[in-house]
């Protein structure tokens, strides 16, 4: 059972992905992962580590730490996305 916390950072990082206008194959590739793997990530089925959140964060141009405060703000309400 996936953790609210888990979902919602698969959420922003689907969002974030979606306005950098990379598909899920292309991210996967440069994380060196399948897409199925970033599905699982995007979806909150699997954890993501922090080094991860780091790779992750650089492929998508930002900071980890934006990241979870947009995480954060999904999780009080706000919609920054």
């Amino acid at each position: 059972m996936s953790h609210k916390v888990d979902k919602m950072t698969g959420t922003v990082l689907r969002r974030l992905r979606d306005r950098a206008g990379l598909t899920q194959e292309r991210v996967a590739a440069s994380l060196g992962v399948s897409y199925q793997q970033l599905q699982k990530y995007e979806t909150g089925k699997n954890r993501i580590s922090v080094s991860r959140l780091f790779d992750l964060a650089d492929v998508l141009n930002t900071e980890a730490s934006a990241i979870i405060k947009l995480v954060e703000y999904e999780l009080e309400g706000e919609n920054l996305l």
